[in-house]
């Protein structure tokens, strides 16, 4: 029995080197079908084989013992970073590669082949420099990014909580205001790189509202006053990152660490996600693929009944489905990123869908491939068991299988089990008529400007008062096309106020909000807001509508924010309520009643 212990460590090792001189340049040979280099560019397949030959040479010979002394291999990650891979998808200008989504993917598929927990808290770290280039200040940009592109500084992402772990919204974390600091309390659970990384972005509840409203997101580095840590967790896999509770006790945040507005947090964690599962994904994409070729060499040199394995028709079909697993879950998880990449405004789907069927197709390879090694299979001295243990908790974190099929579900029908946010998909009331959360109404205002709503409803009612005091009446309120307003039992009118007033067969009287001041108050609210000549942003309903397909947006340029601060200030101006849909049709011609009809108050 030692014997054969002793033998199959010496199998182990060849076979890892096997792998190590496949990863350099994969898909030769019989392994073409795999070859994780098809469809990409040159340029790609350079990004590829730099990440591949680091991880064969700096990250597979260590991967083992990395596992059983549970290291954080800080030493190694610094030299990835000197490759570019600390920041990978991060803007150049703050010390990122400025690298595509599917770039990332192609490079973290190929460290994975070395070590997947190491390259798992690396796409972690990725993230959290991302959210910083992406929603930090360019002070915030400039101090944090930089050390963390070079890898002198980690990250680590802090949602979950002991009470809220798919259920993220139900954060209890809280940060109180006081002056130009926050007194934070709570704790964060299951954080990779707790305790050993340098700057935590912790989403907190800023403010009273329930759910994602009132979530903030702060960056607290190491060694602020009140932070510390729990014991270090012993867990089946990712043990080359170590992973703690975070907890905060009165812990001094100062205001400039918070990224955003207050109230954008959980839609900076939501974007961030995004990302994240595809960076997971591509995880387990490289621990499928080292499965696969491990399976094929081993069954090509271990011998049964007088030959090898190879020759076994059941296990060369079971290897086919592996292989075929591995190139449609790749498939998906790149076409996803591509998408994000893009901005396709079902960019989120797919990469939930991405996220479900890479992980679960992934595990299911490396399981196969572990019981085609045997009992051998069953040891540590063969690599294959450790991408077993490694990408199991794949399916559980960035969202688990059930998070992801309600994501999908919603988006694919339009339905789903509770109403949802159009752009976070927290979930809203069932009396809630907006299509988005208050928190996403309130940090999309925001996002290309500091306009305060206090801002936007002083300009409102300056604008109100002009029309009420103006003495020219609008050209598009002097054209009616339904020939109703040609009978004698409807009569129009000018009210003293330059107003229109409708006066129906019943006596009743409507006074009417003209569209051109609406389009002026538009314009006016876009001038304020910075995104008149932007190449992203056309009119503020883009801004509240981003991501939306062009069917659900609005036909009128005037985002739901708007339009609710518009009825409030004109009816508290004593005026009667904007008409109903009913009368809407004789106080328009048909250009302007097109638009007010998609409008629901």
């Amino acid at each position: 029995m030692a014997l054969g212990v002793r033998l199959g460590s010496l199998l182990s090792r060849s076979l890892r080197n096997v792998l190590s001189g496949m990863s350099a340049a994969p898909g030769r040979g019989t392994a073409s079908a795999v070859d994780p280099s098809i469809g990409l560019s040159e340029e790609q397949k350079e990004f590829q084989k730099v990440a591949f030959n680091f991880a064969s040479k700096e990250m597979s010979p260590n991967m083992a013992l990395w596992d059983e002394k549970e290291m954080f291999p800080v030493e190694t990650m610094r030299r990835a970073a000197q490759l570019g891979f600390g920041g990978i998808y991060t803007r150049p200008d703050v010390g990122g590669s400025g690298l595509s989504r599917l770039d990332t993917s192609i490079i973290f598929e190929a460290l994975a082949t070395g070590c997947v927990s190491t390259t798992a808290y690396m796409s972690i770290h990725n993230m959290c420099v991302w959210m910083i280039d992406t929603f930090g200040n360019d002070d915030q940009r400039h101090r944090l990014c930089p050390a963390l592109c070079s890898m002198e500084k980690f990250a680590s992402y802090c949602l979950t909580e002991p009470g809220s772990g798919s259920d993220a919204a139900s954060l209890l974390t809280s940060a109180k205001r006081d002056g130009d600091h926050y007194l934070l309390n709570g704790s964060k659970a299951f954080i990779s790189g707790g305790g050993d990384t340098d700057v935590y972005l912790v989403m907190c509840r800023t403010g009273g509202g329930s759910g994602s409203r009132g979530i903030s997101c702060l960056v607290v580095e190491k060694g602020t006053p009140g932070l510390s840590f729990g014991k270090k967790e012993k867990k089946v896999g990712w043990n080359s990152q170590p992973t703690r509770a975070v907890i905060f006790e009165d812990c001094v945040v100062p205001v400039s660490n918070r990224l955003g507005e207050e109230g954008q947090g959980f839609l900076i964690a939501m974007k961030g996600l995004n990302g994240g599962r595809i960076n997971i994904a591509s995880c387990s994409l490289g621990a499928a693929h080292a499965s696969v070729l491990l399976s094929r060499d081993h069954l090509s040199v271990r011998k049964q009944f007088g030959e090898p394995l190879a020759n076994n028709q059941y296990l060369q079909f079971r290897l086919a489905e592996m292989a075929t697993q591995l190139v449609t879950a790749r498939l998906i998880v790149r076409h996803a990123a591509q998408a994000l990449q893009e901005e396709h405004r079902d960019a989120a789907t797919l990469c939930a869908m991405a996220k479900l069927y890479a992980t679960d197709e992934c595990f299911k390879v490396c399981n196969q491939a572990l019981q085609m090694h045997g009992g051998y299979g069953y040891l540590k001295d063969y690599a294959v068991q450790q991408f077993f243990r490694d990408i199991r908790v794949h399916q559980i974190l960035e969202g688990n299988e059930v998070t992801q099929v309600q994501l999908i579900q919603a988006k694919r029908t339009g339905k789903s089990k509770h109403k949802q946010c159009a752009l976070c998909s927290q979930p809203l009331p069932d009396t809630y008529l907006k299509k988005l959360c208050q928190s996403c109404i309130e940090s999309t205002l925001r996002e290309e400007s500091s306009v305060r709503s206090e801002d936007i409803r002083s300009m409102i009612r300056e604008e109100l008062r002009a029309f009420r005091s103006s003495d020219k009446i609008p050209e598009s309120r002097k054209k009616y096309n339904s020939p109703r307003s040609e009978q004698s039992s409807d009569v129009e009118d000018k009210d003293s106020d330059g107003s229109q007033e409708f006066i129906s067969s019943e006596g009743e009287q409507d006074t009417c909000f003209p569209t051109d001041s609406i389009d002026n108050l538009v314009k006016s609210v876009r001038n304020t807001m910075g995104i008149e000549d932007t190449k992203t942003l056309k009119t503020p309903q883009d801004v509240m509508f981003a991501g939306l397909s062009e069917r659900k947006r609005p036909s009128f340029p005037v985002i739901p924010a708007i339009k609710d601060l518009v009825k409030k200030e004109w009816e508290s101006q004593g005026q009667r309520g904007l008409p109903s849909s009913s009368k809407r049709r004789y106080l328009f011609n048909d250009e302007d009643f097109s638009k007010w009809s998609s409008i629901h108050f």
